[in-house]
């Protein structure tokens, strides 16, 4: 799908140069949510009520998400035309298909990919991808590749538990614990992927989500 318009086309003479996939195409999502009533001291009862009014009233729910990652791409960020603001797309030699993900102890070479210091990097090694790469020549290339990478997947669960007793008939009382991010999942935010940031090329340095969060609440009522 052609996502330039007319005023920003890199060719006006030949729209497709910008034919890739929307910014915000996933390729794979899914959603998945529960809510389970434990039967303990209900339907499986004790021989003491105590103890049934104790273990019974208990619920679960959780949702669990997970998505493929969204179109990255090279950024030449020359005067070649703009791409909703991001810049124009680099030409790659390299094959960049199905290449980007989490790679730890990469340290880079060549002042190439050698920030941060955790040396988490979205390519094995970020210098022959950035080698491979040049600014687009309008009148050669048939086709800027907005698109030839994608974004590292993300996956998330929270969870939560609560407790309903009823103390008299009238007055009842209620616990709730959840979890959000309950695995501390980090997912981290896409990197800088641009020819004139060449120590910064690939280095994923900030998380995009929040970490473990753990929220208790109690209700009374009457």
């Amino acid at each position: 799908m052609d996502q330039q318009s007319g005023s920003s086309a890199n060719s006006p003479y030949n729209l497709n140069l910008d034919k890739a996939s929307e910014t915000f195409d996933r390729r794979h999502t899914v959603n998945f949510w529960w809510y389970y009533e434990l039967p303990f001291g209900r339907t499986m009862r004790t021989s003491s009520n105590a103890l049934n009014r104790l273990i019974g009233g208990w619920g679960t729910s959780g949702i669990f998400t997970y998505s493929t990652g969204t179109p990255l791409h090279v950024s030449a960020n020359g005067d070649y035309g703009a791409f909703e603001s991001n810049g124009t797309a680099a030409i790659c030699s390299a094959d960049l298909s199905g290449l980007a993900g989490l790679h730890a102890n990469v340290t880079g070479s060549g002042g190439i990919g050698t920030s941060g210091n955790a040396h988490l990097n979205m390519f094995r090694d970020p210098a022959t991808v950035y080698n491979s790469c040049s600014r687009p020549l309008l009148s050669v290339d048939s086709r800027i590749p907005f698109d030839s990478l994608r974004a590292l997947p993300r996956w998330n669960t929270d969870f939560s538990m609560i407790k309903n007793l009823s103390i008299t008939e009238q007055v009842k009382f209620s616990f709730s614990a959840e979890f959000l991010n309950l695995f501390n999942v980090v997912a981290f935010s896409d990197p800088s992927l641009s020819l004139n940031s060449k120590s910064n090329f690939g280095v994923l340095s900030s998380q995009a989500n929040l970490p473990r969060r753990i929220l208790l609440g109690a209700k009374l009522t009457f």
